[in-house]
């Protein structure tokens, strides 16, 4: 089996850009100061490591490996999104752009999740499951999880939990 690895680094500007992203058995890495705008869909089947910034427009779907690394992910579609991540973490996520996302399956945040505009719709009661140490930056009407929101760990929290409305 060949195994291609892509590095994505650039001097200077620091940004990529691709219509649709593919990944079919591959190694794919994302840098660190590295942002990869997708303005349509990710599909991978091979390994993401990310240490940079992904913003996609699109759905995400993750039956491959997905390396946190020290990247954040964000979703950005101002339509509905498709969000299957596979039951993995994500170190940083980031909800924009409005509508909703619909997450397919458990997401785990390890450190950051940010709330400007757009509702997480759990599907097949998908939870959204947080370190104990995550930050939660935003939540609104406009801003929130519509589904099951698990913390780890002790303590009192604020969960960013809505109706889809309010």
């Amino acid at each position: 089996m060949r195994t291609l690895l892509f590095i994505f680094a650039l001097i200077g500007c620091g940004n990529l850009f691709a219509q649709g992203f593919y990944i079919d058995g591959s190694i794919v890495s994302i840098t660190p100061g590295t942002i990869f705008s997708v303005p349509d869909s990710i599909v991978n089947k091979g390994t993401l490591i990310n240490n940079g910034q992904i913003i996609i427009s699109g759905a995400w779907i993750n039956s491959g490996t997905y390396d946190a690394g020290a990247g954040q992910v964000e979703f950005d579609g101002d339509v509905d999104q498709v969000i299957n991540h596979n039951a993995q973490s994500i170190e940083k996520l980031i909800i924009s752009g409005g509508g909703k996302k619909e997450f397919l399956a458990d997401i785990f945040v390890q450190s950051e999740l940010t709330l400007t505009n757009g509702i997480l719709v759990s599907q097949n009661g998908a939870r959204i499951v947080m370190d104990q140490n995550v930050t939660i930056n935003g939540g609104s009407d406009a801003a929130h999880v519509n589904g099951p929101v698990e913390r780890k760990g002790t303590g009192d929290w604020d969960f960013p939990i809505g109706n889809g409305t309010t």
